[in-house]
């Protein structure tokens, strides 16, 4: 775990503060302390996990998040990323509701966070594991189909703040919860199948019963 000044929440709202318009994925990186997988998970994972539409952010973050969930696999100390993911643009508006949203959903997770089983993020095992659910969560949000990226996004969220201070409790919830989101999401893409594009409404209505 990489040690840093200021909370996460802090330094992302600070990043989006400055000039408005478009910034490269590279230079908001500069903008940050620290470059750690738990920093980047939380980072990449957020817009997809807020319950706010934050259109044009799955696919791309799904994309990166894909890539540092095979280099957790492949326990490599320390991510990177092709010059083409750093040089793709993102908005940058530090008023905007989703910035808002985002450092204030941090920072309600933040206060719970705390060393708890640090020694198994430090095994050869446990980080993978969790790279390869990730791995998979990360795949469903790239679906462009409802209901397929809130779960699994939120999932990666959670454990990436388990990464960040090495909190297991955080890592085991941040699993439950992606693995329950690839169920759905494997339950959307069987009643396509079976039922076409209407499938998602099948498995909205199975959700909510009472729903008409």
């Amino acid at each position: 775990m990489e040690p840093h000044a200021s909370p996460l929440s802090v330094q992302i709202r600070q990043a989006f503060d400055r000039e408005a318009g478009e910034i490269t994925f590279g230079e908001f990186l500069e903008r940050i302390e620290a470059r750690s997988f738990g920093f980047l998970l939380v980072l990449l994972s957020i817009p997809s996990a807020l319950p706010l539409p934050a259109p044009g952010y799955s696919v791309p973050f799904g994309i990166v998040l894909s890539l540092l969930a095979v280099q957790m696999i492949r326990r490599r100390s320390q991510p990177w990323f092709p010059e083409r993911v750093l040089q793709r643009k993102i908005k940058s508006r530090g008023d905007s509701k989703v910035v808002k949203g985002m450092t204030r959903f941090i920072a309600f997770f933040e206060r719970m966070l705390k060393p708890r089983g640090a020694s198994l993020f430090r095994t050869s095992v446990f980080p993978s594991v969790l790279g390869g659910v990730i791995l998979l969560c990360s795949m469903s949000m790239m679906l462009p189909i409802p209901l397929t990226n809130t779960l699994p996004a939120l999932g990666i969220f959670l454990m990436g703040l388990a990464v960040l201070e090495e909190d297991l409790a955080f890592g085991l919830v941040g699993m439950v919860i992606g693995l329950l989101g690839l169920a759905l999401t494997t339950a959307i893409l069987v009643a396509i199948a079976m039922f076409g594009a209407e499938g998602v409404d099948v498995v909205k209505n199975w959700i909510k019963p009472g729903a008409d």
